[in-house]
């Protein structure tokens, strides 16, 4: 999509695509080092630390590049942003499927957090 987007706009999706590769190698690095943790428990806990700190980061990446290519298409394409099927699109399915991720990304981190959050006996 970035390609049909304004220059200004193109070079914000490309500084922001080199900012999620970072994070996500950053986030490796990160869950390399958690195999000098001993305790099991603990590694797993420090995981899930990791794991919401990166989903934080990108999703804020994402949402935010993706206010700003409807902001251009509105802008830039109005003919496209005015196309039905775009519409629908942007409006309707984007949205589905998008709860659909994020019911089932609270659902795993819901089971995750009880499981690491059980006291110890």
């Amino acid at each position: 999509m970035r390609i049909n987007l304004t220059p200004a706009n193109k070079e914000m999706f490309t500084s922001k695509h080199a900012e999620l590769k970072s994070t996500h190698a950053k986030f490796w690095d990160d869950v390399a080092k958690l195999k000098n943790i001993n305790d099991p428990h603990e590694e797993a806990r420090q995981f899930f630390i990791l794991l919401n700190g990166y989903r934080n980061k990108t999703s804020k990446i994402v949402n935010m590049l993706e206010s700003l290519s409807h902001k251009d298409i509105r802008e830039n394409m109005p003919i496209l942003y005015k196309n039905l099927e775009y519409k629908k699109l942007v409006n309707v399915d984007a949205p589905k499927s998008f709860k659909a991720v994020e019911t089932q990304d609270g659902y795993l981190k819901n089971k995750i957090s009880e499981l690491i959050n059980v006291k110890k006996k």
